[in-house]
């Protein structure tokens, strides 16, 4: 028989999320934050194999992203890399999936 582990949500001591992993910039944003604006009404999943697979097909902003931070294994942006898909992408969602 198979025993579930479930992690205590209370909260207690619990700080920001770049203080839980290592190496985040203190002022990062989760990938799937940015996927879901920019595809919102999807299922996280989804909204992050959108958004990943809208940055390799497009060579120019797949360049522009390529920084020392950058890594597809990585689940943050850096405010930096946010700017750079806001300057290629713009600020809303990329397609009208909930209209």
């Amino acid at each position: 028989m198979r025993f579930l582990r479930t992690k205590d949500h209370s909260g207690a001591g619990s700080t920001s999320p770049s203080a839980i992993t290592p190496g985040r910039p203190a002022n990062s944003i989760s990938k799937a934050s940015v996927a879901l604006r920019y595809f919102p009404g999807y299922r996280v999943d989804t909204a992050l194999r959108k958004l990943r697979r809208t940055i390799q097909e497009w060579p120019p902003l797949r360049e522009a992203l390529k920084t020392p931070s950058y890594r597809k294994q990585v689940h943050y942006f850096t405010p930096q890399q946010v700017e750079t898909l806001e300057a290629f992408l713009g600020c809303g969602p990329l397609d009208e999936h909930d209209a």
